[in-house]
């Protein structure tokens, strides 16, 4: 168990991150017991308290990824203390800066590397704890004007509207009648994302077309939720190539194809003047059998 007694600090751990807090909790607490408290030397109330501190970060199992005290979701100084260090942290905290401007600040630089990374992560969590709540939806007709709204809401902010989307959304129901599919990403009965799996009978092939999200649920992974349904789909129904054309502007949407199992492969007379990439997948499942 823990002992009071005065005794010289020993290092028991090489993780430098660890000497590092023992070294700057070391400075606050001399700081408070020098200015604050007015002692020439450390009080055996604050040495005790440096001791103990030592003695935590000793057994702190978090090693050298020890998360910022005030993050840290263990609990380990006993009630008392933890008042003691607060009391110091809040007083010697904002006058380090002035005592030890270099190690303040990289402490400072720390936390905030720790905290960009917290929220990235919580975010991201967040992000896939919305996407289970996404529900995919085949189509149905009084989904068309969310299909048109969303489709147009996408080109008309990168591009513009050409013969070949009015064409689409003038005969939407025939893409399912003629052996496509749409599929509809509903969140909170909202319908926030769409795409269409088209079939093109004069070469027996089907096309990704189509996929847009809503813009206030853009970088959620409803697009790539999506597409995986997509393949899914053809993996159930036998299809075995999917192409796509797009446009490398869009770095995201590219990413997210080539995520998805999408390959680069000549362009020859897209269809579309947006268009300068053609990219294909092919059903892994039927490539394998037939090799």
């Amino acid at each position: 168990s823990f002992s009071n007694r005065s005794a010289p600090l020993k290092i028991t751990m090489t993780s430098r991150r660890i000497q590092e807090e023992k070294w700057l909790v070391k400075q606050m607490i001399h700081l408070y017991c020098r200015q604050q408290e007015g002692h020439t030397q450390l009080c055996p109330n604050c040495r005790k308290l440096l001791v103990y501190a030592h003695y935590r970060l000793d057994k702190c199992h978090y090693g050298g990824k020890k998360p910022t005290c005030k993050k840290c979701p263990t609990h380990c100084y006993q009630p008392e203390m933890k008042e003691k260090i607060k009391k110091v942290m809040r007083w010697a905290g904002p006058r380090m800066i002035l005592h030890h401007p270099l190690a303040t600040v990289k402490h400072l630089l720390r936390e905030m590397v720790v905290r960009a990374v917290e929220y990235k992560t919580e975010k991201r969590m967040l992000s896939w704890k919305k996407l289970r709540m996404v529900q995919i939806e085949l189509y149905k007709p009084e989904y068309k004007n969310d299909f048109i709204r969303l489709n147009k809401e996408w080109i008309e902010t990168y591009f513009k509207i050409e013969t070949s989307d009015i064409d689409t959304f003038t005969h939407i129901d025939d893409i399912v009648d003629q052996g496509g599919q749409i599929f509809l990403a509903i969140y909170n009965g909202e319908v926030v994302g769409c795409c269409a799996l088209k079939y093109h009978e004069e070469n027996q092939s089907y096309e990704l077309a189509k996929m847009a999200v809503s813009r206030p649920h853009q970088g959620k992974h409803i697009g790539y939720l999506l597409g995986r349904t997509v393949l899914e789909y053809a993996q159930e129904h036998g299809i075995t190539r999917i192409f796509l054309e797009g446009n490398t502007h869009l770095k995201a949407s590219i990413a997210l194809y080539r995520k998805l199992g999408f390959v680069e492969m000549p362009l020859i007379g897209n269809a579309y003047e947006r268009c300068d990439i053609l990219m294909e997948w092919k059903n892994p499942i039927y490539h394998i059998e037939k090799s």
